[in-house]
């Protein structure tokens, strides 16, 4: 990893453009200010994050005195921190690490570093993603007690994640150990003399214990060798060290602390904020920090990607699949499609059919979308997710990635949405895959217009307006983008449809909402 300090507190730095335009002046020249605005220009070129930036916090309670600062996320708020370090990353590397100091109750900007450190990807979809960077070594070492606290966080849209939910408390010692024990060097003649009384004493012991009938030896044999042992070891004290035992060579770890996080327990849904293990090495060159996240490198669909739907009436009813793909062309994207149905079917029923298994040896696809009925009784809930455990493994060989389009129950058992969620979910994160949470846009949208009509005449079976409703939320999830603005009428298989200003608003902000709070984006 390359550390190049950028700003370190009271220094001033002046840019190019500063330099140049002070050239400029002193020439007098209106040229000599334009060309110093293009040289600028060059020199200091805008470039380009990669993706939305992820802030990973270590804090650090260093004396237990509770008198220090705090620091607020939410309804989350930690007191007494005598330092913290802020690690950010682009999705592709760490790009800066800052640290701030308290003093006087209030944050102070110690130092803010500029690394390169690029993000481990995992080896498959199993593997989680590693986040890495350093700190100075020592740099969490205190005499007394320490707490820890870790937590991501994706800036813009809130979603945080707090390593194992709470305080971290550390040993008391410091990083680098407890204090080294010295090895004495047993070469040259007093290391050889050493050796010598401990082997002479060693066969005098062995003599004494063969003579039974000696009562007078066994009594004195414990004292002489007791005095006889140290001795010796106040004269190997004396000696030369030829090595310590707490002091490996440089870059061996010293001590090593973990934290475990369950996984998909974060608030919000953003890549790279759902932290999984957090590990503080420390060695003589540094603390190095490792995060594992999950699915760090989740990026929405490119252009031209193909989409496969497995499900029933639920699915094809007004044509989910072409209203997707009709919002796709509507924010400029293309959007291939292909659903295999059947009124009524269970993912074992669409297994044991064969023509999904088929269609995934045949074709690629980037994502397939399952769905089943509400599934929110317990037995239930085990077959969905049995099912999407089986049907995952050809998914993942053919290169896609298993989605879960949670649907709803029925108007008369609407206490039942956080059953079906529950459902929905849970076989999602069996699977690392990405859950995608229509049924709760419906309550989202409900919760700004009870009034909405997103029930078909069956009240089982979507209305336009609730198949359009599911289709926002495959957009949020799929491409990691807002439908909000999106024109409210479509083509969707030929024809057109075409649906209240107003509600479909509603019902957007309702998709992007439920995206934000309750999906999973997979891997």
């Amino acid at each position: 990893m390359n550390y190049h300090s950028r700003v370190h507190l009271g220094e001033t730095r002046r840019s190019p453009l500063h330099t140049l335009l002070r050239s400029s002046r002193g020439a007098g020249k209106m040229g000599g200010l334009l060309v110093a605005l293009l040289l600028a220009g060059l020199h200091e070129p805008c470039v380009a994050q990669p993706g939305p930036v992820v802030r990973y916090h270590l804090l650090a309670d260093l004396d237990a005195a509770g008198e220090a600062c705090s620091m607020e996320r939410g309804l989350h708020q930690w007191r007494g921190l005598d330092a913290r370090w802020e690690a950010e990353s682009d999705g592709e590397r760490v790009f800066v690490v800052r640290h701030f100091v308290c003093r006087v109750g209030a944050w102070h900007l110690q130092q803010e570093v500029a690394v390169e450190s690029p993000i481990e990807r995992g080896g498959s979809w199993q593997d989680d993603d590693v986040v890495h960077w350093q700190l100075p070594a020592g740099a969490l070492a205190s005499p007394r007690t320490r707490t820890l606290f870790v937590f991501a966080e994706e800036p813009m849209s809130g979603a945080l994640d707090i390593a194992g939910n709470g305080a971290w408390p550390l040993p008391a010692f410091a990083l680098q150990g407890p204090a080294p024990i010295d090895i004495p060097a047993l070469d040259g003649w007093a290391g050889g003399c050493a050796v010598a009384a401990l082997a002479i004493w060693g066969m005098l012991v062995s003599r004494r214990a063969g003579c039974r009938g000696s009562r007078s030896a066994g009594a004195v044999l414990p004292i002489v060798a007791v005095v006889a042992v140290t001795a010796v070891l106040l004269f190997l004290h004396t000696l030369p060290a030829a090595a310590t035992l707490a002091d490996p060579p440089r870059g061996t770890e010293l001590a090593v602390w973990t934290r475990d996080d369950p996984a998909h327990d974060l608030q919000g849904n953003e890549p790279g904020v759902d932290l999984r293990r957090v590990t503080l090495s420390e060695s003589k060159s540094a603390l190095d920090v490792r995060v594992r996240v999950f699915a760090s490198d989740a990026s929405p669909l490119p252009n031209g990607a193909r989409v496969l739907f497995l499900g029933n009436s639920l699915t094809y009813t007004n044509d989910l699949p072409g209203m997707l793909r009709a919002l796709a062309a509507q924010a400029g994207k293309q959007l291939i499609v292909r659903s295999i149905t059947s009124g009524g079917a269970s993912l074992e029923d669409l297994y044991q059919d064969g023509r999904a298994l088929q269609e995934l040896d045949t074709a690629h696809y980037d994502v397939v979308v399952m769905q089943q009925g509400p599934s929110s009784l317990p037995e239930n809930q085990i077959y969905l997710r049995d099912w999407t455990v089986t049907f995952s493994g050809p998914i993942r060989a053919a290169g896609a990635k298993p989605a879960l389009y949670m649907v709803w129950p029925d108007a008369s058992r609407v206490a039942f949405f956080d059953a079906v969620r529950q459902s929905y979910r849970g076989a999602a994160e069996a699977v690392d895959g990405m859950f995608v949470p229509a049924g709760e846009a419906w309550r989202a949208a409900w919760r700004e217009d009870a009034q909405l009509a997103l029930y078909g005449s069956d009240d089982f079976h979507p209305s336009a307006l609730g198949t359009y409703a599911a289709a926002a939320t495959l957009f949020a999830s799929l491409y990691r983008e807002s439908p909000e603005g999106l024109p409210p009428t479509l083509q969707v298989g030929g024809g057109t449809v075409r649906l209240d200003a107003q509600d479909v608003a509603i019902v957007q902000r309702a998709a992007w909402q439920a995206h934000r709070q309750q999906g999973l984006a997979g891997r």
